[in-house]
């Protein structure tokens, strides 16, 4: 347990009125017991230190004293969290059967306590997970829970279940799903698991199109802890498009050899801090964005990975706090490798883009896809997954490094590094038919601007939304704040139990009909803030990023390109977005509250969010 002097140190004490305790339990992990008001007037009362645009703040991190010495970089093998194996329903009592002519797979899932080995010398590190963490088939722990593969138009049913212990709920989110609101895991009360509880989420997939998701803990004002803890896992869909194209991993076309990486691999890239003894380490109130001092990849700390001289598919999640990456390959001679860019959030670009030596920015909840040929390279060449971006706060990234090929092998307080090693160490054929420039997606969806404008006059058009995120006069983190009013502070409304006389009633800030086209404007007028902005159930597209000032177009970056749900929002900059609001043809009609969020969680755990209904 920390001293009174270091919690001062910290400026979380505040003597028998104080508004934080942090604890070491039984299990390893520090507990921070908080008061949800007192945390919010504590940042009242520093916002002349939250509103300065100068970069100040406090070091990343947690507790004082800092993360132990890592293991030596690139010892660790890269982890790849097993595929989630189905179940029999009947396991599973009072589960719904579903018999409507569309294919459906159950499985079952516990959150519970774990650990993870990640500190030589020193007991494993505490962690919240699904399933409790997984183990690879080669024996290696990650906290990162099962990944599960399901195809277009096949129902996955999944039924949770909460062991975190007493007081600790969660709210599971599919991120990028288009699913009915009562399995979207917004946060909202309605959605909480208690703990010794469950519940069955229904995913259709009936309207979806193949890309790289991701599940992670959504719980309200608690999301940065239990993501920070590890409750997250990648969710992958396929469709025949995408089969048909022969990438890299293909399931059938091109297996690994035995004891090898698969060809389609995600990457899992994160920041964590741990305390002296190696266990996790949490600061409630980095309002700014929590920053970390030691870097992860699929729950290793930077390890290494054996490829072929040949075609691979990396699928990208930055699935850190507030972190934002600017990534590039480079050998160890210096010389760069292109990545070819194939997809984004929603799924498979119309063409590829490539991105030579400069790489590409990644912000937290993103999902990028990629196609590296390692092909022409020698046996024992090492290739560098570097991060070129340096940010010591956070609030943004601070800017690009000069020169991107000769960063530490281990990054320092400003996450500048070497963050995973590729070994060319053995031989195996290429059977994927990838070539660049070719045509991905033929059937790429292409939303009508007039479509969300009144053809003529009378008629019900879509609509034009306007969304600003800002900071509300007492340091919230708020949308459509009204200069500082504070007018849009996220509302869940009331909390449990509901009745009829006392349903649950977030406040709506936005009704969207299924049919209509929308063009919605996220607008962040500051220049000290960078806010990834994530809006669930549909995908947008991005039809240009101007300056919020003066209007002009700034263009496109190549991430920027494809259907998109999380939105690199920069300083000063709008993005202009479109959509069409689609309904599936299970008995899932995909209505109901959903939620818009800053993804910086931080931002969101202190009311940087929104809620918006989907309506017939």
């Amino acid at each position: 347990m920390l001293s009174r002097r270091e919690l001062i140190k910290l400026g979380l004490y505040g003597g028998t009125g104080g508004i934080l305790h942090l604890v070491r339990q039984k299990s390893g992990a520090y507990a921070w017991a908080l008061d949800e008001d007192k945390r919010r007037k504590h940042e009242r009362d520093h916002d002349d230190d939250e509103h300065d645009d100068d970069g100040r703040g406090g070091p990343p991190g947690g507790p004082p004293g800092g993360s132990p010495p890592p293991p030596p970089a690139f010892t660790s093998t890269l982890p790849i969290p097993p595929v989630k194996q189905k179940v029999n329903p009947s396991t599973l009592p009072g589960v719904e059967i579903y018999n409507d002519g569309f294919p459906t797979s159950y499985y079952e899932v516990v959150e519970t306590q774990g650990s993870v080995p990640l500190f030589p010398g020193m007991q494993p590190t505490v962690i919240w997970g699904f399933d409790g963490g997984t183990t690879t088939s080669t024996g290696i722990r990650t906290h990162l829970g099962p990944t599960f593969v399901a195809n277009i138009g096949e129902r996955v049913v999944i039924r949770m279940h909460n062991n975190l212990g007493p007081g600790n709920d969660s709210i599971v989110h599919h991120h990028g799903a288009h699913v009915g609101s009562d399995w979207d895991g917004s946060a909202l009360w309605s959605q909480q698991i208690h703990n010794g509880s469950f519940k069955d989420f229904v995913y259709p997939n009936d309207d979806d199109i193949s890309a790289t998701h991701w599940y992670h803990d959504h719980n309200i004002n608690f999301t940065g802890h239990n993501v920070f803890m590890g409750l997250e896992g990648m969710f992958l869909l396929s469709d025949a498009p995408e089969l048909s194209l022969n990438l890299p991993g293909h399931p059938t076309n091109d297996p690994a050899p035995p004891g090898e990486l698969p060809f389609d691999i995600p990457l899992v890239i994160q920041d964590r801090a741990f305390d002296p003894s190696g266990q996790l380490a949490y600061n409630p109130f980095s309002a700014r964005g929590f920053l970390g001092d030691t870097f992860m990849v699929n729950g290793a700390i930077q390890p290494t990975a054996r490829v072929a001289p040949r075609k691979y598919r990396f699928r990208i999640l930055n699935g850190s706090n507030a972190r934002f990456y600017q990534l590039a390959l480079f050998t160890n001679a210096g010389v760069p490798i292109p990545f070819h860019i194939v997809g984004s959030d929603g799924g498979l670009f119309k063409t590829a883009v490539r991105a030579d030596n400069g790489g590409f920015l990644i912000a937290p909840a993103e999902r990028v896809e990629v196609i590296v040929d390692f092909s022409g390279l020698a046996m024992g060449t090492k290739v560098f997954l570097n991060n070129c971006m340096m940010q010591t706060d956070g609030r943004k990234p601070a800017g690009l490094v000069a020169n991107c090929a000769t960063v530490p092998q281990t990054p320092g307080p400003d996450g500048v590094g070497s963050l995973l090693s590729f070994d060319v160490a053995f031989s195996w054929p290429d059977p994927s038919s990838f070539t660049p420039g070719q045509t991905l997606r033929s059937d790429f969806p292409v939303y009508n601007v007039a479509d969300a404008l009144p053809p003529v006059p009378g008629a019900q058009p879509g609509a034009t939304r306007d969304w600003r995120f800002e900071r509300g006069r007492g340091g919230e983190w708020l949308v459509n704040c009204f200069n500082g009013l504070g007018a849009l502070a996220f509302d869940p409304g009331p909390t449990p139990p509901f009745t009829a006389t006392n349903p649950e009633k977030p406040r709506i800030d936005a009704t969207c009909k299924v049919g209509t086209t929308e063009i919605w404007r996220l607008i962040n007028g500051s220049g000290g803030w960078a806010h990834p902005v994530h809006i669930h159930r549909n995908q947008f597209q991005i039809l240009d990023r101007v300056d919020s000032g003066s209007g002009r177009s700034l263009g496109l970056l190549p991430t920027q390109l494809g259907l998109k749900d999380v939105f690199r929002l920069e300083q000063n900059v709008t993005l202009l977005l479109i959509t069409k609001y689609t309904s599936g043809p299970t008995s899932d009609k995909q209505l109901g509250k959903y939620v818009m969020h800053c993804h910086n969680v931080e931002h969101e755990d202190t009311a940087m969010m929104i809620v918006w209904e989907c309506t017939l």
